[in-house]
């Protein structure tokens, strides 16, 4: 049985236009944080859609030798960190609305208000390459008088756009201008602006706040900002409506075709209070046992998978896996010393939650010179290769709990038409069957589409770790391909095949250090050819999580992560001897053992325990 037969009909997605590779660097600053306080500019925004006038360096001078400007404004995406300790209240519950399309631009307000901030305007969750941007301070707070740099690398070809928007809602382009005409970059080159050999620099001035610095590159110029009025000075103010129209026309390319970036920093006022330079340590840890679609999913599998072919039941669900985070998370809150801890279970650990926590919680308690902690245990899955960015042509992906896959979206149609599906459910099956009828006709790529579209696939998770340059991260990874869903592969039952590779994030993150974002590791259950497991020892845990844990409370003083890989492959192989021989005397298959692994681009030491 198709898709196709279960439908009367059905609509065809549009694909976006192409749009190649230009990198628009979106300098911005927000304007609601520095609406009170002394020294405050009192300059109200320009309400103005069609003022392409220059008056001057934004913020201040325009002198060559010491230009005053006011460093661009905060995205709310990826809130700034502020001078003051941080909000250390829990992440508000998750809205439920449908997850955005896995690999879209979509276009938002990035400010409660709609004032035109170019910050947060346009998004691109499917990205085929990276782009980066840094600052000429790793911790992102800057003083009146401070110099300010910005520095672009991108791993393809592209053409650079820097734009800046001050607190007073004006937007300048000061990428290309009047002495950097040449705003074509070749792949990982790195370009900074002002020039390296630049008489000119930037120096802070009012007003002052949150600040971001938003890039996006794509495969041929904007056409909006190529304009050569927008580089007869060293600062060109933009309209706001030339801001609308690139928002417009990034957002209906081909995601495939540009990838963007964000960075937040700070700016203060010569009297303002001191920086508090104070790092902290923080956590967000998913753990899913109970998956939402479980029973439609062991009912699909059981409808369209002849009897000879099933290697299960096609059940979702797993054991221990929402006490690993639990664990954990406790546990590294204790003895770790995470100041802030967000431990989702279940039904919390849905696509939109994992991206609203990593991209936008974790930011927004956060700043450079920070350590992030982001576990995930659940199932993991391949699906085919859509940019050639995988050496083994497979982008693996994390399975969420309310992901979707073909067995599942078939149970559900069948559901609608016995109807029986709940009502609640009626727009996301439409929604779903669009994305797989996109796909074409073959079964499998239909299921792909929809495991990428509800999924968190590799290129999508490092897209979402830029948003937390410059913080030292690390990944702990309790998961592995999941053999399409059909077995408990965290579970091993009376047979414990090999499934096939699974290498979340290995190529990512070498991709990223190599465009100049380095501080990142990952621990990971399991070596690419093999599958992550549950203890069997009466510990409800799996496999890693378990003797990390062990390794926590067992080894005192300080624990880096290369300590804790240390010890689980010391006692790993002794774990899965002594499984293997119960598992002989009663009479079933030995399973195969499983060895961590540690990819790690930090320049300083990470702890999990300080």
């Amino acid at each position: 049985m198709t898709l196709q037969t279960l439908l009367r009909g059905g609509r065809t997605m549009a694909s976006g236009a192409l749009l190649g590779i230009c990198c628009l660097v979106l300098l911005s600053v927000s304007s609601a944080d520095e609406a009170s306080g002394e020294g405050q500019p009192t300059a109200a925004a320009d309400e103005s859609s069609d003022d392409t006038s220059n008056e001057g360096a934004p913020g201040g001078n325009a002198d060559d030798n010491q230009a005053g400007v006011a460093a661009p404004a905060v995205d709310t995406d990826e809130p700034a960190a502020t001078s003051a300790p941080p909000q250390t209240d829990a992440p508000a519950t998750e809205t439920p609305t449908a997850d955005s399309p896995g690999g879209t631009a979509t276009t938002q307000a990035s400010t409660p208000e709609g004032e035109g901030t170019i910050d947060n305007a346009v998004t691109n969750q499917q990205p085929a390459f990276f782009v980066r941007a840094s600052l000429n301070r790793e911790v992102r707070d800057y003083r009146e008088g401070d110099t300010l740099a910005i520095k672009v690398c991108c791993e393809v070809d592209a053409y650079l756009y820097v734009l800046y928007q001050q607190a007073d809602g004006k937007v300048y382009q000061i990428f290309p201008n009047e002495s950097q005409k040449d705003n074509r970059i070749a792949a990982k080159q790195e370009i900074q602006v002002p020039g390296v050999n630049d008489f000119f620099r930037w120096e802070i001035g009012p007003p002052f706040g949150k600040e971001v610095v938003k890039v996006i590159a794509c495969r041929q110029p904007v056409k909006g900002l190529s304009g050569k009025e927008l580089q007869r000075e060293r600062f060109n103010v933009v309209s706001k409506g030339t801001v609308k129209s690139t928002i417009a026309e990034l957002a209906g390319a081909n995601p495939a075709d540009w990838a963007e970036t964000d960075l937040e920093l700070r700016t203060h006022g010569a009297g303002d209070a001191p920086i508090d330079e104070n790092a902290r340590r923080v956590g967000v840890f998913f753990g899913i046992s109970n998956y939402e679609f479980n029973e439609e999913h062991m009912a699909g599998y059981k409808l369209l998978i002849k009897e000879e072919d099933r290697t299960g039941d096609g059940h979702l669900n797993l054991t221990y896996s929402h006490f690993d985070a639990i664990d954990l998370g406790a546990t590294l809150k204790e003895i770790g010393r995470l100041s802030d801890v967000e431990v989702c279970t279940d039904e919390k650990v849905t696509k939109k939650n994992m991206e609203r926590l990593i991209t936008k919680w974790l930011p927004s308690i956060t700043r450079p010179g920070d350590t992030v902690v982001i576990f995930f245990s659940a199932h993991g899955g391949q699906i085919s290769d859509d940019n050639n960015d995988e050496r083994d042509n497979q982008d693996e992906v994390l399975i969420p709990y309310d992901t979707i896959d073909l067995l599942t979206l078939m149970q559900l149609l069948e559901l609608k038409k016995q109807g029986q599906l709940k009502p609640e459910l009626e727009s996301r099956v439409q929604e779903l069957t669009d994305v797989a009828l996109a796909a074409g006709d073959r079964p499998s790529a239909q299921n792909e589409a929809l495991v990428r579209y509800t999924g968190v696939s590799d290129d999508l998770f490092g897209r979402w770790l830029q948003r937390l340059s410059g913080r030292q991260v690390i990944v702990i990874l309790d998961a592995c391909h999941s053999g399409g869903f059909a077995n408990q592969e965290k579970g091993a039952g009376k047979s414990a095949p090999r499934q096939p590779n699974f290498d979340f994030l290995d190529g990512e993150l070498v991709r990223l250090k190599d465009i100049g974002q380095p501080e990142h590791a990952m621990l990971a259950a399991c070596t690419a050819d093999e599958s992550a497991l549950e203890l069997a020892d009466g510990t409800k845990n799996s496999v890693l999580t378990g003797y990390v844990l062990k390794c926590l409370r067992e080894i005192s003083g300080p624990i880096r992560v290369e300590d804790a890989q240390e010890y689980c492959q010391e006692h790993l192989p002794e774990y899965f001897e002594e499984l293997n021989k119960w598992r002989a005397e009663q009479g079933y298959q030995p399973a195969t053992p499983h060895h961590s692994y540690l990819i790690s681009n930090c320049t300083r030491p990470l702890y999990l325990k300080p």
